[in-house]
């Protein structure tokens, strides 16, 4: 007989909200730490003509704030997702 899998933890119910807003970006530029709180800065690349070119510019797309608690949990949610597309875990990660 198979062991039963373990039970999923629970997760609080979140509601829904049309209006919030889909971020995304290209890279994460900027990070950093004041009175507790953990900041990190992400961006977009935008084109820009210039004379007979094009450039590519990077434009913030958020500035992201939340206490570790918050952050430890978008890192672990993070990992999750990266493993559900297959990624490979970073050499700091791995066995």
């Amino acid at each position: 007989m198979a062991p039963n899998p373990p039970k999923p933890k629970s997760v609080a119910s979140v509601a829904g909200n049309d209006a919030a807003p889909t971020i995304f970006f290209d890279g994460a530029y900027a990070y950093g730490a004041n009175n507790g709180v953990l900041q990190v800065e992400v961006a977009t690349g935008t084109l820009v003509p210039f004379e007979d070119k094009v450039r590519m510019r990077p434009v913030c797309s958020a500035h992201l704030r939340g206490s570790v608690a918050a952050m430890t949990q978008l890192r672990d949610l993070i990992d999750k997702a990266l493993a559900m597309a297959g990624a490979p875990k970073p050499a700091s990660q791995k066995n």
